[in-house]
């Protein structure tokens, strides 16, 4: 979780999740990973797909 210390940071997260809201998360029909695939380098993708879901569901939230 990040710390919430200024008004940057709070405006800073909340401009990360609505994006993630309308890019990633925003239509159930598409699979996340689908989605993220462009954002993380192929190899690390593969190798570390679970982890790379994990990651991006913490950002979004």
């Amino acid at each position: 979780m990040i710390n919430l210390h200024t008004e940057r940071t709070i405006v800073y997260c909340k401009i990360i999740h609505n994006y993630l809201e309308a890019e990633v998360f925003g239509d159930p029909e598409i699979d996340v990973g689908d989605m993220i695939e462009c954002y993380m380098p192929k190899y690390l993708f593969r190798e570390q797909y679970q982890k790379c879901i994990e990651t991006f569901r913490d950002l979004y939230e």
